[in-house]
């Protein structure tokens, strides 16, 4: 789900698997500045701690503004993802990323 970090009309999209996968946004007209740029829902992880995203930059736009980027929640059945400033209009930003979580 995109926020408001995301601006105005940014599209979302997630695939992958249990323990990882791909987030694509696009951001919209107008991101806010520092906030919230999309939440990532995923089938449930299977620990008793919440796990945390590990992100790699999958394009230009993330390349050149995944510093920007930031992993400020999660549950072990979403996480959240932030700017630090205010993100570009219109770019693509794709990341990879990992879960990582204790074992049970």
């Amino acid at each position: 789900t995109a926020g408001p970090g995301a601006g105005t009309g940014a599209t979302v999209s997630a695939t992958g698997g249990p323990n990882g996968g791909i987030v694509s946004i696009t951001t919209g007209t107008s991101p806010t500045a520092n906030g919230n740029i999309v939440t990532v829902t995923f089938g449930g992880f299977n620990s008793p701690l919440p796990p945390y995203p590990v992100f790699f930059q999958a394009s230009e736009g993330a390349a050149q503004f995944g510093n920007q980027v930031y992993w400020v929640s999660s549950s072990n059945t979403q996480f959240i993802l932030r700017a630090r400033g205010t993100l570009p209009a219109s770019t693509i930003l794709n990341f990879n990323f990992v879960l990582i979580g204790l074992a049970t």
